[in-house]
């Protein structure tokens, strides 16, 4: 979960969904098991028929690994005024590297 934290991938064939880190911080706490990841993104996007958009975006979140059986992790933003469906994208982005790091370490 942290080697995932320490590489995002914002590649992706939708060009809205394509961003370029600018920052990634990472802190882990390996005594309460989360991690707290601290990212700075931007992109310049044009579409047809519009003018190019510029956006900056700034994610703060929390993994937590939880001692179920079996063992469950917990996504949290730190930032209450995000639209739910950003979050849930960064989610699953996130949830998606941490399968793929796991899958490739099976192989």
């Amino acid at each position: 979960m942290v080697a995932a934290a320490n590489a995002p991938d914002y590649e992706s064939e939708d060009p809205r969904k394509r961003w370029i880190v600018l920052e990634n911080l990472v802190d882990v706490d390996a005594s309460t098991s989360k991690i707290l990841v601290h990212r700075l993104l931007g992109r310049s996007l044009q579409l047809p028929r519009q003018n190019e958009q510029v956006d900056n975006r700034e994610w703060i979140f929390t993994i937590r690994l939880l001692p179920n059986n079996p063992p469950t992790a917990t996504f949290d933003s730190m930032q209450p005024t995000f639209i739910p469906a950003r979050l849930l994208d960064e989610a699953n982005r996130y949830f998606a590297t941490v399968d793929g790091l796991l899958q490739s370490a099976l192989e």
